[in-house]
C-alpha cells in the first residue's frame, strides 16, 4: 500500500499529487476520482519519483483509463517516474490516452524540472 498526499495550488492552478511505496490496483483511482469531482485543477503532476506502479496488472490502466474519460478536460497531466519499469507502464497509460481522445494531454517524464516546465507551456493543439 502506498502513501498518497496531494497538494492543490487553486491560485496557479495546479496540483501535485506524491505516490512513496508500492501503489496497489485502484489506490490511484480513489483518490483521483475524489479530486475530479471536486474541481481539478488545468495541470496535475502525478509523482512517482519514490514509489513504484509494478504491482497493477496493465488491464488495470486501460479500464482506469477508459472510465476516466469522463473527467478529461483541457489541460494537462505529467506522470514523473524514476524507473524505467514504471516509465513504461506510464507510457502505456500515455498511449490509452491517446486511443482514448482524451481532452487532457498526458506525458511521462523522468525529472521533475522537465515536466513542471511542460506544464507551465501552452496547451499543444490536438
Amino acid at each position: 500500500m502506498a502513501e498518497i498526499s496531494i497538494d492543490i495550488n487553486r491560485n496557479e492552478s495546479f496540483t501535485a499529487v506524491t505516490i512513496r511505496g508500492d501503489l496497489a490496483e485502484g489506490e490511484l483511482t480513489s483518490y483521483l476520482s475524489e479530486y475530479y469531482s471536486n474541481g481539478p485543477t488545468d495541470n496535475l503532476l502525478i509523482d512517482s519519483s519514490e514509489g513504484t506502479w509494478t504491482n497493477i496488472p496493465t488491464s488495470a490502466f486501460e479500464r482506469d483509463v477508459n472510465n476516466g474519460k469522463k473527467y478529461s478536460k483541457r489541460g494537462k497531466s505529467a506522470l514523473l517516474f524514476s524507473n524505467t519499469a514504471d516509465f513504461g507502464l506510464g507510457r502505456m497509460i500515455e498511449s490509452f490516452t491517446n486511443i482514448a481522445n482524451y481532452d487532457t494531454q498526458v506525458q511521462c517524464f523522468r525529472d521533475k524540472e522537465e515536466a513542471i516546465a511542460w506544464l507551465k507551456s501552452p496547451l499543444q493543439q490536438k
